[in-house]
């Protein structure tokens, strides 16, 4: 009698408790999940991409079935797992209806690293468009009455509240719940507090502002973070320069934390926002991450609709990838090593 394939002792992340992340022991989530209905856009991704949408839509349970049937057949589980394997690849006959779970990534710690990286950069990127929307009011100066009248930008109408601190206070405590904003921004919820900076140092073109927050929800993740943005008026643009610390729970139930150097750029009334820069001192349980994000476009979708993150484990073993964001898509690959693999982008889980 052939003994069935050990998924989790091949791919020793699935199904073991998270390290530093939520409480109650949750299964670490890897792979590539499919959704069931909430991630329609993978039907577009399915014509756009050919045999990657059959690969990211195979289950462990069709590919066992596969690999039992050649283990009948007599060859050992190691082959079992290259057929597995090469059989996702190929996009084979196999395709799986309806939600089928997570397909197993061929090569764990890159897949880890990829889903990781893209989160940390992500985040950071969310976490700064959040401290633009409060520059995003004409007229340019940024005072409380302009801070406060940025709950225009958000829904459902009353989702966003604002008070001043306190009669002498320059900061404005702002409450968020369940709010749905620009870019893309959506299912914000949690306290933060925003103020006006000095602006000594700076051109006449120029504001500073200071944003806070603890245990601020970007959909299912969780951060918080402290910042401090410089804000440049030109007309009806807008670029603004953003750092700070970010930590907390990726969407992935994943401890995270991370220094962010980012510049964003946008038009007033428009719909979109830009974003570059760095992630650096970032760490992921033991994993030491850095990241530099190239035209990372944010509009309506949750994800991004294009750009580029460069993702590099500074903790050995070293290694560096690429994510690329494709149209709004809440699925798109990595490439590690030459090998393009799919990948399930935490910004829509």
């Amino acid at each position: 009698m052939p003994h069935p394939i050990d998924w989790s002792a091949s791919h020793p992340r699935v199904g073991k408790p998270v390290k530093g992340g939520t409480s109650g022991g949750s299964p670490l989530k890897t792979g590539v999940p499919i959704s069931c209905g909430s991630h329609a856009k993978s039907s577009r991704f399915e014509s756009r991409r050919g045999w990657r949408a059959l690969a990211v839509r195979m289950s462990p349970e069709i590919s066992l079935k596969a690999g039992r049937a050649v283990l009948g057949a007599g060859l050992s589980s190691a082959v079992a797992r290259l057929i597995h394997v090469v059989v996702v690849a190929s996009g084979g006959a196999l395709l799986a209806g309806g939600c089928v779970g997570y397909s197993l990534a061929p090569e764990p710690a890159a897949q880890a690293l990829a889903e990781n990286g893209s989160d940390l950069a992500d985040l950071a990127a969310r976490a700064a468009a959040v401290t633009a929307s409060f520059a995003s009011e004409a007229p340019a100066r940024l005072e409380l009455t302009t801070l406060s009248a940025t709950g225009a930008f958000y829904d459902p109408t009353q989702c966003f509240t604002s008070q001043r601190e306190d009669q002498s206070s320059s900061k404005l405590e702002v409450t968020f719940d369940a709010c749905n904003g620009p870019w893309g921004l959506s299912n914000l919820s949690g306290f933060l507090t925003v103020e006006p900076d000095s602006d000594a140092g700076l051109t006449p073109d120029q504001q500073s502002l200071k944003v806070a927050t603890q245990n601020f929800r970007l959909d299912d993740a969780e951060v918080s973070f402290e910042g401090q943005a410089i804000i440049s008026s030109d007309g009806t643009g807008r670029v603004m320069t953003w750092k700070g610390n970010i930590n907390g729970v990726t969407s992935r139930e994943r401890a995270f934390q991370t220094y962010a150097e980012l510049t964003l750029t946008w038009q007033l009334g428009g719909t979109c926002i830009t974003i570059h820069g760095t992630t650096s001192n970032g760490a992921v349980f033991s994993s030491s991450i850095s990241t530099v994000v190239r035209d990372l476009i944010r509009c309506d979708s949750a994800c991004p609709e294009a750009g580029e993150v460069t993702i590099m484990q500074t903790s050995p073993p070293e290694e560096t990838l690429q994510v690329s964001f494709i149209d709004g898509m809440d699925v798109s690959d990595f490439n590690a090593g030459g090998e393009s693999n799919p990948i399930k982008l935490g910004c829509d889980l």
